[in-house]
């Protein structure tokens, strides 16, 4: 069940990895090397058998449909949740007054008010990628939101404070294969 088509390339997701995975076939972009820029520091740092990737929400979609779609089990609705219930012997959601049940309900909503981080056992890093227009094969480095020229090399982690006023993102990718 889903709200929307997915039909569109509305998001993209990155992960670290060092093992094949399978996702691989639709991975975008991938980066060997890493970049942290601050005021006062500028380090790359190569990431050796790790790999920053990263999959284009509309890959990722069409992939996922290719692969269910041919289970008979599994139907595609779209609508709107209304809620779902964890029962004893079920979970069941309702759509638009009408409810499906299951043996498990997966939700893959994240519930900001229920996010409560043990900064004693985990560290967290907030991204944010503001200022980034993609291309096939390179990602543009922006200058207050007007594209520049392709950039290749490191994925960047900036502190947003560029000399123009405006945040300089760049990166890169490592040509897959």
């Amino acid at each position: 069940m889903d709200q929307d088509a997915k039909d569109r390339d509305d998001r993209t997701w990155c992960f670290w990895t060092d093992q094949p995975t399978l996702f691989d076939a639709i991975v975008s972009c991938s980066w060997s090397q890493f970049q942290v820029q601050g005021k006062h520091l500028a380090k790359t740092l190569d990431l050796q058998a790790y790999r920053y990737k990263m999959i284009r929400g509309i890959d990722f979609y069409r992939f996922a449909t290719a692969s269910l779609v041919e289970h008979p089990h599994i139907d595609f609705l779209q609508g709107r949740v209304e809620r779902i219930e964890d029962g004893v012997q079920e979970a069941s959601i309702v759509v638009e007054g009408q409810k499906y049940a299951g043996t498990w309900v997966f939700d893959s909503l994240f519930d900001w008010s229920a996010f409560r981080p043990d900064p004693a056992r985990y560290h967290s890093l907030a991204q944010q990628f503001k200022g980034w227009a993609g291309t096939a094969g390179a990602v543009w480095r922006t200058r207050n939101g007007s594209p520049s020229r392709p950039e290749r090399g490191p994925a960047a982690l900036l502190d947003g404070t560029g000399a123009n006023g405006g945040a300089e993102w760049s990166a890169g990718h490592t040509p897959r294969g």
